[in-house]
């Protein structure tokens, strides 16, 4: 503990030294270009070095056991890496036992190949050659969320990344921005402020998702939080205070949104894909004008509704794929063949897919496989799962991101979500399906007014069907049918189906859907044991939207 405290003592003071002067040094897009251009062309031997450092001498590393194990010395790897290519390389020593699943990675189970077995922890995985300069954390969309260490130097890259992104799509700096993001001890809305103003282009508005307050460590998420927006002034970049709009009043984004188009001036905004949805429904839904604006948006799939529904009020938006354990891993292409067609950022990332078991009747998915490229990456990472499944394709596209070089793509993104009741698998990409396709088109409502929740109730799954007051009076029976249908047609089998209806294990509750850590609206939401004991004395629900 004690240790602790130093560390993030250290870690403050780092930040404090070094965030006014890097704020004032300003990232154009021709230097990101330049730094793109020259790590593409070295990438293996930015990976050589990498597992050298951060692997093979350091004791700490998981990788370094596993690398042992398979009889791969730092000399054979590099010859594989030489002889073989960086990709092929990989494969190997997938294929020999070097790689570490989700659940490893979370720290969740010990890491067992043959006769080797050992336990891991979350900070095995750390990168030993950054210096932290904050402690943030996930937004716990699939858990609590996991604590990671953020370095400036990832910032930089991450705002070299961006401005890529906004000058491929022609609106770098043009627009009046926004960000609806979490406030600290969350990364996200602080991380979006600091790369925004990084590439000259200072957020004139932060929304935040979740409230203030200062209980259980909150207080030093804001003391970090006043300090910074201090030096932001300081420097001449001035952080905006963030305000609490939680996800259920989008309707004050969009008349935000809704001014800045009247001016002539329509508005980025840099958000989840659940919370550019509700801002587009709620624009919608009262007559709000905010067509020609443009939504960053990632952390969920986006799925063909939901890209519809800001398409509908006459918005565009920009998908992105990362993650505050990784950072950026993909930027949208601004010559799309998908709706969430991105470019790999493949000079910092290598990319594999492996076939993953999902589902009872021996169902795969392509999971992602990462491996970390350079030496500012936030996570050493080698074969290393995400959680998340998509399509990897190559292609040459017109858009000056592909002129880059970067011509390894990535779509379809979605977490291998497991719905599990009754002995039965479902999988993400089919519940985003039922809840935003099948459901609305036969009740109404929209995208984000259905979810699947799954809790325990003494030990006995039990899975509701949330639907949000909003669609209004239903037929509750008929709605249980169709999620019944689907879900059969798709895996459970007449038999199955059969079961859950006699058992009454999927039912209908009248409530708006949850939202997880992150704000976010996802087809399912998991209530554990202790939510469900918490919310059965009194505790109320675990999130609200």
């Amino acid at each position: 503990m004690l240790q602790g405290a130093i560390d993030r003592l250290g870690g403050n003071l780092r930040f404090a030294v070094g965030l006014r002067g890097f704020l004032r040094a300003e990232t154009g897009v021709q230097q990101a270009r330049a730094r793109i251009a020259s790590q593409l062309a070295s990438r293996e031997d930015s990976f050589l070095d990498l597992a050298e450092k951060a692997i093979y001498q350091n004791p700490r590393s998981p990788y370094r056991r596993l690398l042992a194990h398979a009889g791969v010395e730092l000399a054979d790897l590099a010859a594989m890496v030489r002889g073989r290519g960086l990709e092929a390389a990989l494969e190997e020593l997938y294929g020999r036992g070097v790689y570490i699943t989700f659940e490893e990675l979370r720290g969740r189970r010990p890491v067992k190949r043959g006769s080797l077995e050992f336990e891991v922890k979350v900070s095995d995985f750390d990168n030993p050659l950054l210096s932290a300069f904050f402690q943030s954390r996930s937004s716990g969309s699939r858990s609590a969320g996991t604590r990671v260490f953020i370095d400036l130097r990832t910032l930089q890259r991450e705002a070299e990344y961006v401005a890529c992104l906004f000058d491929a799509h022609g609106i770098l700096g043009s627009r009046p921005l926004a960000v609806w993001q979490r406030r600290p001890p969350h990364s996200g809305g602080l991380n979006g402020l600091i790369r925004f103003a990084k590439i000259g282009w200072p957020a004139e508005r932060w929304f935040a998702q979740n409230p203030f307050h200062l209980a259980h460590g909150g207080w030093r998420g804001a003391a970090f939080l006043a300090y910074s927006v201090l030096v932001s002034y300081l420097a001449g970049k001035p952080f905006p205070w963030p305000k609490t709009v939680s996800g259920d009043q989008a309707l004050r984004i969009a008349r935000w949104m809704g001014e800045k188009k009247r001016e002539g001036r329509p508005a980025v905004l840099d958000t989840g894909v659940s919370g550019a949805t509700r801002v587009c429904i709620a624009a919608r839904d009262n007559g709000i004008d905010i067509a020609g604006s443009v939504f960053r948006v990632g952390g969920e799939p986006l799925t063909p509704q939901r890209a519809r529904a800001m398409v509908s009020v006459g918005a565009s938006f920009l998908s992105r794929y990362q993650m505050v354990e990784t950072g950026i891993i993909s930027i949208s292409c601004a010559d799309p063949v998908e709706i969430d067609d991105m470019h790999v950022v493949s000079e910092r990332f290598a990319v594999l897919t492996r076939d993953k078991a999902v589902g009872p009747a021996g169902e795969s998915v392509p999971a992602l496989v990462y491996t970390s490229l350079q030496p500012d990456c936030r996570m050493i990472l080698l074969n290393a799962e995400s959680g998340d499944y998509g399509r990897l394709f190559r292609r040459e596209c017109r858009c000056s991101l592909g002129g880059l070089g970067y011509s390894l793509h990535v779509a379809g993104v979605h977490g291998y979500d497991k719905l599990t009741s009754e002995g039965v698998t479902f999988m993400g990409s089919e519940l985003y399906r039922l809840v935003d396709e099948v459901l609305p088109g036969k009740f109404g409502g929209d995208p984000t007014d259905y979810q699947l929740v799954e809790e325990d109730e003494e030990g006995i799954p039990r899975v509701s069907l949330v639907i949000s007051p909003r669609v209004g009076g239903i037929d509750e029976k008929a709605a249980v049918g169709v999620a019944l249908s689907e879900l059969r047609r798709h895996f459970a089998g007449p038999i199955m189906a059969a079961e859950w209806a006699r058992a009454g294990t999927l039912r209908v509750v009248r409530r708006e859907p949850y939202a997880s850590g992150g704000r976010k609206v996802l087809p399912l939401h998991v209530i554990g044991q202790a939510q469900a004991a918490h919310q059965a004395k009194g505790g109320g629900p675990a999130a609200r939207p």
